[in-house]
């Protein structure tokens, strides 16, 4: 049995209490199906089968005198009773309700299970109740089969390939920007660091992996640290929600998962996965470059989305600020408008690459390390200023 305090009550001012309690059992009553006193209980089990509900309430010269359900019919098909025998033989009384009573009502009498059969006080009969129809209806949403999307610095960019929704083209040239700065400060700190290790026995082509590591590091650090990893988790909340076919709430979106298969960070994790065996220092004579191929294939398709899911969840995405996650239900609703009014939600390949945000995103990095490059030239800056 329930606690007092786990049960509902529409004077329970904790929490309010949904209209539909409110709403008299004549509004909340659904259809039904139903089977005459002289009908077999063949033609019953069929009937209780397509009603969606365990009851089937029975009728005699257009009013309602009992219901047959599961149990009932079970023990008819254990006792071998013949199929084509009358309903009449089997009704049960069923608990009733009057038209004009209240949906509170309805849920006292429905709390541990079972339904309610409407009938007014002349027998006449006006469908079923559960404790199921008390709920709010939730209103239908047309949603996309696909939704991509991409953290900016200023807020959340989503796309089904045909419209898009969150902030402008604009801010995704700026996450170019964004993320082209941060790679040069990678840069910068991996060369630097690397300038102080002692060089005594490391080769130049160990060097050059270190270096390399080394900036893949200072990267993820800053991604990590930076805005961009709280837009990009309640970019993937907010899917996540949209394809659960949930509402777009603050409090339902937190609880959805950081981690999102489709996530691009995967795509990387697999492209650093087979890089880095395909030109690892071992096995480089030309005997083994075959094998190197097929190894770095095999590892990648095993461990590209482990590795993807794990950079997301500590690296590439964290914990939403509110304001963050306000920017995701934006994008997320003007998403769902644009989508339910669009013409054609079917796109073109052109269209939907398009939108995906790539192009401004390449844009923005390309642009921001010509602009520090010739900077570099021009001021005589470090050497990795002048060669990006």
């Amino acid at each position: 049995m329930l606690k007092d305090h786990q049960r509902t009550s529409v004077g329970d001012s904790s929490t309010p209490a949904p209209q539909t309690l409110l709403l008299t059992v004549r509004v909340l009553a659904r259809p039904t199906l139903t089977v005459e006193d002289i009908d077999t209980l063949a033609l019953a089990a069929a009937r209780l089968r397509q009603n969606g509900s365990s009851i089937l309430p029975v009728l005699k010269a257009g009013k309602y005198i009992g219901i047959v359900n599961e149990p009932q019919l079970a023990r008819v098909l254990g006792a071998g009773v013949n199929q084509t025998d009358p309903v009449a033989n089997w009704v049960l009384p069923g608990d009733t309700i009057l038209p004009y009573e209240s949906g509170a009502e309805a849920l006292r009498r429905t709390e541990f299970g079972g339904t309610l059969v409407v009938v007014d006080a002349d027998g006449h009969l006006g469908g079923i109740l559960s404790s199921i129809d008390l709920w709010p209806r939730r209103r239908h949403v047309l949603r996309p089969a696909f939704i991509g999307g991409m953290a900016t610095p200023f807020g959340v960019y989503l796309t089904t390939g045909s419209v898009s929704g969150g902030v402008s083209k604009w801010a995704l040239v700026g996450t170019g920007v964004v993320m082209s700065l941060m790679m040069i400060v990678a840069l910068l700190a991996s060369n630097y660091i690397s300038e102080l290790a002692p060089g005594v026995g490391i080769s130049q082509s160990t060097r050059d992996t270190l270096s390399g590591t080394l900036m893949i590091l200072v990267f993820l650090c800053l991604m990590r640290i930076s805005p961009l990893a709280g837009t990009h988790g309640a970019e993937h909340q907010v899917v996540h929600a949209i394809e659960h076919e949930e509402d777009l709430i603050p409090r339902v979106i937190r609880r959805m998962p950081r981690v999102h298969p489709r996530c691009g960070t995967n795509l990387v994790a697999g492209a650093g996965i087979f890089t880095s065996i395909l030109y690892s220092p071992w096995g480089n004579s030309r005997d083994y470059q075959e094998l190197k191929l097929l190894t770095a294939a095999i590892v990648t398709v095993f461990l590209w989305r482990r590795v993807g899911g794990f950079l997301q969840q500590f690296v590439t995405t964290k914990r939403p600020t509110d304001s963050q996650l306000d920017s995701g239900i934006r994008a997320g609703e003007m998403l769902l408008e644009r989508y339910a009014s669009s013409p054609a939600n079917v796109p073109s390949i052109p269209q939907r690459i398009w939108n995906s945000g790539i192009f401004p995103l390449m844009a923005g990095a390309m642009g921001t390390s010509l602009l520090v490059t010739l900077l570099g030239q021009v001021l005589n800056l470090p050497e990795p200023l002048r060669v990006l």
